[in-house]
């Protein structure tokens, strides 16, 4: 299934972006959590907050640097204060609605960090937000397939496997 998705994704525009590696960030986490079809919708929607959270992170480690703080120093201030909201928030506040899978929230922020250049290049942040998407999915996908195998890991074709 991950071969028929790279091979997909190598005939599309997407390609060109450099982005196709971090679907295999987002399918083990999803495997990680049980790979549930109910929990797709919130490793969906938090691919999407760990993009945003890890733009926010970049855009003020920018900004307290631009103001003469040394880069050690802001990172280091950014990550402690913004990783205790984003855990406070997402655990207390969202914990019931479909932004709660923080595991997933800091797989797409180590993502975005990878970019680089995301601020400079706002388009890459909905395509590195649509291959992480494709990358549950493919999860989603590799586990439904697991249907087709039997206990014993054989095909059930055919009625083979057991």
């Amino acid at each position: 299934m991950a071969g028929l998705y790279c091979m997909i994704y190598a005939l599309t525009p997407l390609l060109a972006f450099g982005v196709m590696p971090v679907s295999f960030v987002a399918l083990p986490l999803f495997f990680i959590a049980g790979a549930k079809k109910e929990d797709l919708p919130g490793f969906l929607t938090s691919a999407l907050a760990g993009v945003a959270w890890g733009c926010l992170y970049l855009w003020l480690i920018g900004l307290l640097t631009g103001a003469g703080l040394p880069l050690a120093v802001a990172f280091g201030l950014v990550l402690f204060v913004c990783t205790a909201a984003l855990c406070a928030f997402h655990f207390i506040v969202t914990n019931k609605n479909v932004f709660n899978k923080v595991p997933m929230m800091f797989g797409a922020l180590a993502c975005t960090f990878m970019q680089g250049d995301i601020l400079t290049s706002p388009h890459k942040w909905w395509v590195l937000i649509l291959t992480l998407c494709m990358g549950v999915l493919l999860a989603y996908l590799c586990q439904c397939g697991t249907l087709l195998l039997g206990e014993d890991g054989r095909w059930k074709f055919f009625g083979k496997g057991k």
